[in-house]
């Protein structure tokens, strides 16, 4: 499969969560002018092909994927904090759903979380709290 497969996936997945909707969630930073609330931007981080066996009969492809998550500072410090927290819950529950991102990939293997806790982005007006959620995941091997 694509890394632009998979992250067409991710889209969709996130998309359907409850908690950012289709419009809140894309591979640009479009959703950044019109979310309300909290926001995606999935991209491409990272590539890797093995060779699986010896003389190279096969690749094993491992893709890892960034979710850049922004949650937009409204006024309330408390609230603001507790969206924080949740994100990365939010994410979690979406992709143990579906470990296959709805088939592109044999399996999600890692998924790593950060944010800088001393970093805000200005975009449309509002400030923004910046977290980075990384997934990799393993192709499905050449046959």
């Amino acid at each position: 499969m694509s890394g632009s497969a998979i992250a067409d996936a991710l889209v969709t997945m996130l998309g359907a969560a409850s908690a950012f909707g289709s419009t809140a969630v894309g591979k640009d930073y479009k959703v950044l002018e019109s979310s309300s609330g909290s926001c995606c931007v999935v991209t491409w981080r990272r590539f890797t092909s093995v060779e699986s066996t010896y003389g190279g009969a096969t690749h094993d492809r491992q893709w890892t994927h960034t979710i850049q998550g922004f949650i937009k500072d409204q006024g309330d410090a408390v609230s603001l904090l507790g969206r924080v927290i949740t994100f990365s819950d939010t994410i979690l529950n979406v992709i143990e759903h579906d470990g296959t991102l709805q088939g592109t990939v044999n399996k999600v293997v890692r998924v790593d979380a950060a944010r800088d806790l001393n970093a805000a982005v200005q975009a449309g007006g509002a400030f923004w709290v910046p977290i980075f959620v990384d997934v990799v995941s393993l192709e499905y091997s050449d046959t």
